[in-house]
């Protein structure tokens, strides 16, 4: 490969660091928005996934979507029901599940979080064929970070693994030597 044209590829390393910059700036200023409406990451993530135009979702849907323990999704449920902003109301065809649903309250603050989101988000500073493009990449990128990843070859297994297995006695030696020889 001549040089020039290595030189304008971007190392792997650069592209992380880049991505993780980029990452916590952001996470920066959404903290700073969430901050505004006295809201957690977590109890803002559910809200936001509560799409006042999508119909209501059960419980589990939304643990699955977020990626959530059922239970964090209850506990969090609780927490916006006591300020008013979501209410569990049961199923229209099984009585036996729940959907969380927006009051309107939670109405008005779901478009107000999303409003200010907007005018604070560098993403939206981008042209929209370069948002289109971003969707597209990021969408990639999620796509393939959810994908089980095989072990790749010549990977050291990781150091928690190293130890447990220097820890475990070998066939006819007991536990406390094993240890002792690790």
């Amino acid at each position: 490969m001549p040089n020039a044209t290595r030189r304008r590829q971007i190392s792997s390393t650069a592209l992380l660091n880049q991505v993780v910059h980029v990452a916590a700036l952001t996470h920066e200023q959404i903290h700073g928005v969430l901050a505004e409406f006295d809201l957690t990451e977590s109890l803002a993530r559910v809200l936001w996934a509560l799409d006042p135009d999508a119909p209501p979702a059960t419980m589990r849907e939304l643990a699955r979507k977020l990626r959530y323990d059922p239970s964090n999704v209850t506990l969090m449920a609780t927490k916006l029901e006591e300020t008013g902003l979501v209410e569990r109301l049961p199923h229209p065809t099984d009585g036996r599940v729940r959907i969380l649903a927006l009051t309107e309250q939670g109405q008005r603050v779901w478009n107000a979080l999303i409003e200010r989101l907007e005018a604070t988000s560098p993403v939206l500073s981008l042209t929209r064929a370069e948002q289109k493009q971003l969707s597209a990449l990021l969408a990639k990128v999620e796509a393939a970070a959810t994908q089980p990843t095989p072990r790749r070859r010549g990977t050291p297994p990781s150091r928690r693994a190293d130890r447990s297995m220097a820890a475990r006695p070998r066939r006819g030696e007991s536990a406390v030597r094993a240890r002792e020889s690790a």
